[in-house]
């Protein structure tokens, strides 16, 4: 949040100056919906840490008890199925948020892809002096 909440507030105002007000709401709609969503999953896990983790450094949490290795292999095996039901369905749950988005995403024209495709062809045509 010591990061989020000044970051999303200068994207606001820089894109506003730049008259590109929905690519800064953009940025944070996403921004802070992630934060939104660690908090949320923490809690529905019941971890006692669950506001912690977005107040770091302000909130010192406790280190892992199991290795990075362990704890990505843990999380593959949710994903897989080999955990008990309440942690699949915590992963499917977040799946299916992924999913829904990428498809209204879709639905919507793909914004933002026509800017990131022009990108290579304008670097090959050099500078321009707005006299073209």
């Amino acid at each position: 949040m010591l990061l989020a909440v000044p970051l999303g507030i200068a994207a606001l105002v820089l894109t506003h100056q730049h008259d590109r007000r929905l690519l800064g709401i953009a940025f944070v709609v996403g921004y802070w919906s992630h934060l939104l969503g660690d908090v949320l999953f923490g809690v529905l896990r019941s971890n006692p840490h669950a506001f912690g983790r977005v107040l770091w450094p302000i909130v010192t949490l406790p280190a892992y008890e199991q290795p990075v290795l362990t704890r990505l292999g843990d999380y593959v095996s949710v994903f897989t199925g080999f955990q008990s039901t309440d942690d699949a369905m915590i992963v499917i749950l977040g799946a299916s948020v992924v999913y829904v988005t990428i498809g209204v995403w879709i639905f919507d024209g793909r914004p933002g892809l026509t800017p990131i495709r022009q990108a290579p062809e304008r670097s090959f045509d050099g500078p321009t002096d707005g006299n073209e």
